[in-house]
């Protein structure tokens, strides 16, 4: 249990990239185990796209960034409304 502790410790958020490109067959094997992660009723949902056209790739991290903003923007206004309201036993509240 120390080691998971350690590790989870470790732990770091990457904001800058190096500009490597890494072996294909890496990928691949990193996706073959991600893909074997525990899911809802063992469906593993999930689909997996390569993408190694950097102009793609530019406009793809633009347009999630725009949506995760937006829903950042959304998520306060849930989160200040919600926290004004007196919740009650028994009471969904989502």
């Amino acid at each position: 249990m120390e080691y998971v502790y350690e590790l989870a410790k470790k732990r770091a958020t990457i904001r800058e990239f190096k500009d490597e490109s890494i072996p294909l067959d890496d990928v691949i094997y990193a996706l073959n185990v991600a893909k074997e992660a525990p899911s809802g009723a063992n469906k593993q949902p999930w689909r997996f796209v390569i993408v190694t056209d950097a102009k793609k790739k530019l406009k793809i991290r633009e347009f999630c960034e725009k949506i995760e903003k937006q829903f950042h923007e959304l998520a306060l206004d849930w989160m200040k409304n919600g926290l004004k309201q007196e919740i009650s036993p028994g009471k969904s509240h989502f």
